[in-house]
């Protein structure tokens, strides 16, 4: 959250061609949870930051290589839109960690062909209820009074397709055959088809799972539990 929060200020700097570098990914290093991993790994990819690996990858478990490895991240990070999320609203709520810190905010930034990218981050140190107006995710690029706010979306979680355990660690043990049969629902080959191809083509690997649809009124709430 020490570099999310102080990123905030830089992120209208970041261009293609010339990215903020918000340092190595620690995913596996322990230290953090696995919703935090997750965090992390989305935040870095939405704000473009370089995605460098900064663990030992010789022993990676499958959680982290499930978070690495998922496309729909990493399609966020290869968007050719080169759009950038900004920090939308940030709120201090009263369920604090052990350091006294405690905070829900929520991004948005534009992607290509009309798409929108949406975090709800909740820093706070249980479950919270968070909601955002269509106005809200359409502030920052100056949409808010337009029919933008009037239009229906889909709503994607990006993580609902992770690669399970089992399948991560097969790969992992190094059983190719296996392991390519059974990552092929969960892996994206950008060697065979490029990311800003796939994103086009709405290939499905990229996209996660629908899990509502936001309807463009001006009393709209999109809304995660």
């Amino acid at each position: 959250m020490n570099i999310i929060n102080k990123v905030v200020w830089l992120t209208h700097t970041s261009q293609q061609g010339g990215w903020n570098d918000l340092d190595m990914l620690e995913i596996g290093n322990g230290g953090m949870t696995d919703s935090e991993y997750q965090l992390h790994m989305t935040m870095w990819a939405a704000m473009r930051s370089p995605l460098l690996i900064g663990t030992n990858i010789l022993t990676l478990s499958p959680q982290s290589y499930s978070i690495y490895t998922n496309p729909a991240i990493l399609a966020i990070s290869q968007d050719p839109s080169g759009g950038i999320v900004q920090r939308i609203w940030r709120y201090f709520v009263p369920s604090t960690d052990q350091y006294g810190l405690g905070e829900i905010q929520l991004w948005a930034g534009q992607l290509a062909y009309g798409d929108y990218c949406v975090i709800f981050l909740n820093a706070a140190n249980e479950d919270m209820y968070m909601n955002a107006t269509l106005a809200d995710i359409f502030l920052g690029a100056g949409y808010s009074t337009t029919s933008n706010t009037q239009s229906n979306f889909d709503v994607y979680d990006l993580g609902a397709n992770r690669m399970p355990n089992a399948t991560a660690q097969t790969i992992l043990n190094g059983n190719s055959t296996i392991g390519a049969m059974n990552g092929t629902s969960y892996l994206y080959n950008s060697t065979a088809q490029s990311y800003a191809k796939g994103i086009a083509k709405n290939d499905t690997l990229l996209m996660g799972k629908m899990i509502e649809a936001a309807r463009g009124t001006d009393d709209n709430k999109e809304e995660e539990g």
